[in-house]
């Protein structure tokens, strides 16, 4: 704690546009990024597995969700699984937007585009 270690922030990075995202800042500014940054170690923290039991039963799913290591399993698997599913349909739809868009050029009227955007807008917007 305390120790400080200085990085350049290119060698710590895949590329640009992973720097850009790291940092918080533009693919233009990485490009002017020229020093090294220093960094402060605050604090470790070291994770230590729970046994499996009651104690972690109750924290995860809440106090007496779970009373065993076959139901806690199943529960989680539930989770799990509902997650896949949600991932996935989430995936296959911006797919298949994606692949219309390609395919098929939409032309909306401005009309329609100028109300939807005052439809749409938090703050009021004039014509």
């Amino acid at each position: 704690s305390g120790d400080e270690v200085q990085v350049d922030p290119h060698k710590v990075s895949s590329g640009h546009d992973d720097l850009a995202r790291m940092l918080g800042i533009t693919h233009e500014q990485v490009h002017h990024l020229e020093s090294s940054f220093l960094f402060r170690v605050a604090e470790v923290k070291r994770m230590v597995p729970m046994e499996v039991g009651q104690e972690l039963f109750d924290r995860v799913f809440g106090q007496g969700a779970v009373e065993d290591e076959t139901a806690f399993r199943a529960k989680v698997k539930e989770g799990m699984e509902a997650s896949f599913e949600r991932d996935s349909d989430r995936l296959y739809l911006r797919d298949v937007l994606r692949k219309l868009e390609e395919k098929h050029q939409v032309e909306l009227p401005d009309g329609f585009l100028k109300r939807w955007i005052q439809e749409t807008s938090e703050n009021p917007v004039t014509p």
